[in-house]
């Protein structure tokens, strides 16, 4: 948390399912969105115009290429990422991640494989990094 108390939060890919974060992020007060990494400028201009309509603070962008995620956790020690990219990206951005101590919520699918899942399991408990997995129909009641 900054000074002010307020979770800095991070986000990889703000891609269509990436703006939705973004979006609710920007209208919270007490969370501070201060980096992005997205390789696709289309993507980027979408997010620009939403912060920008929003009068709030253009975060740090990461956009030389899809690993340069690396280089914002890195850099920026967000207190907590979230992962809205392409599924077969999402297992090796948590570990990374979590690796780095971040807190980590990644959209579905986490993985792919067994194998995998295993590497998110003991990258969680090799590192003690909360690991959340955001889908919202696992907590409807209907379902």
């Amino acid at each position: 948390m900054d000074r002010n108390g307020k979770l800095k939060v991070g986000v990889i890919g703000s891609g269509l399912r990436g703006q939705d974060h973004i979006s609710l992020l920007l209208r919270r007060e007490d969370c501070e969105l201060i980096c992005i990494a997205e390789p696709d400028p289309v993507m980027l201009a979408g997010t620009k115009k939403m912060v920008d309509e929003l009068g709030r603070k253009w975060p740090a962008i990461y956009d030389q290429g899809p690993h340069d995620y690396i280089r914002m956790l890195d850099r920026e020690k967000p207190d907590a990422v979230i992962i809205a990219t392409p599924w077969e990206w999402h297992s090796q951005m948590a570990i990374a991640a979590m690796k780095a101590g971040i807190f980590t919520g990644v959209e579905v699918s986490g993985a792919f494989s067994l194998d995998e899942c295993w590497e998110l399991v003991n990258t969680h408990e090799a590192t003690g990094t909360p690991l959340f997995f955001m889908e919202n129909v696992c907590y409807r009641r209907d379902v």
